[in-house]
């Protein structure tokens, strides 16, 4: 019997052997470094994509300023405006002094809080230098939501609930005309108020203190993509990505009815049909209180146009003479049994609302775009209009 060992076969053999694992831990380690990579480089955009944000938002309130400025101004030169301000344009002035819906503003710190959930984010950034500059940042924009809540010639001056709230309250239901003498009455108090004339001062400081904090921002996320290797193109592709849901419309996938549901039976629904035509069926229901009858009523406006898709985007054009309204003031209960009262209300109502949706769809509203996707099954469809406002239909069955 031949006992003796091949040693030669097996050095070979250990050989291979330790090269296969070598090769292993190597493809491992390959495999982990580019998950790291990538993991940095995606924490990287999201983080820049935040800064751009909150830019973008300080520019927004840097515009609000300088249009409340010049709105204000003219009027503090010509008080006499205030004799023929209608109603609606009375709110208007008195919101640019007021918080809006009454609350303080905040920056969204979602992104901030992903940074700061653990020590495997700072360790995936690899660069000291963008980590500074993040923290920098993010104190940064602390301090200023703090100035615009805050402190003195910077916050709103009228008060939602103490002021503005109170001439709703103290003289209940009234009409447009008596409300509209209240707010003329209010604004001349609060336009002599010192506290209110430094607010309206103050603004061309706050423009300049806003413009520092851009400036300051977008060179501070410059270098961040400078430091990082962020190119424009791999932030396009990142935003491209957190909107991109569902998968592209074909057209036979968009025949049929499609509706948005709301509150109180409220709903939108368009059908589109083969022929390249289609049709929106808005239905509303209101409360209202009146001297003269309470209770709620629905109306339902109806028109039409021809629709194409053109790659992801959705065209419509409407045909303003297809416009109609109804309205069903079943539910309305007029006191001591007024039918002829309330069926002139109906009529008025029409005749004041058909020339303002009309309006809606002529000019530039004659022809909408709006970006669409749909989810797998077929069932759901994205819409988003040009001002990022994203709304869900459900195929009706």
């Amino acid at each position: 019997m031949h006992n003796r060992i091949n040693w030669k076969q097996f050095f070979v053999s250990v050989l291979g052997t330790a090269i296969g694992v070598a090769l292993t831990f190597s493809l491992n380690g390959m495999r982990e470094s580019r998950k790291k990579d990538r993991a940095q480089r995606l924490t990287a955009i999201m983080i820049i994509h935040d800064i751009d944000n909150s830019i973008d938002i300080v520019k927004s309130k840097k515009e609000t300023e300088a249009a409340r400025n010049g709105r204000m101004q003219s009027l503090l030169g010509d008080m006499d405006q205030l004799k023929t301000m209608p109603y609606d344009t009375l709110v208007d002035v008195v919101g640019l002094l007021m918080k809006e819906n009454g609350l303080d503003f905040r920056f969204d710190t979602s992104k901030e809080k992903i940074f700061h959930s653990g020590s495997d984010t700072w360790h995936n950034l690899g660069s000291m230098k963008f980590i500074d500059n993040v923290e920098f940042f993010f104190f940064d924009r602390q301090t200023l939501e703090n100035l615009l809540t805050q402190a003195e010639g910077w916050v709103e001056p009228v008060d939602y609930y103490d002021d503005y709230q109170n001439i709703f309250v103290e003289n209940g239901q009234a009409t447009p005309e008596r409300y509209a003498e209240l707010l003329r009455r209010f604004l001349k108090e609060k336009l002599s108020d010192k506290r209110v004339l430094f607010y309206i001062n103050n603004s061309d400081d706050r423009i300049k203190v806003l413009d520092g904090y851009i400036d300051t921002w977008k060179n501070l996320n410059n270098e961040n993509k400078f430091l990082m290797g962020i190119t424009d193109e791999e932030m396009d592709a990142y935003i491209t990505s957190m909107r991109q849901n569902g998968v592209a419309v074909k057209r036979h996938s968009l025949l049929g009815t499609w509706e948005y549901t709301m509150e109180d039976d409220n709903s939108k629904a368009y059908t589109f049909r083969k022929d390249n035509s289609f049709s929106l069926i808005t239905k509303r229901s209101s409360p209202v209180s009146r001297l003269d009858w309470t209770g709620w009523y629905k109306d339902s406006v109806t028109v039409s146009g021809t629709w194409t898709l053109q790659r992801d985007s959705l065209i419509l054009m409407w045909d303003p003479g297809t416009i109609d309204l109804g309205v069903d003031a079943s539910r309305l209960e007029p006191p001591g049994g007024r039918k002829d009262s309330l069926d002139a209300w109906v009529n008025s109502y029409r005749s004041e609302q058909l020339p303002a949706i009309a309006s809606e769809f002529e000019g530039e509203g004659a022809r909408n775009a709006y970006k669409v996707r749909m989810d797998p099954s077929n069932d759901r469809l994205e819409r988003t209009s040009p001002d990022n406002e994203v709304i869900y239909f459900k195929r009706r069955k």
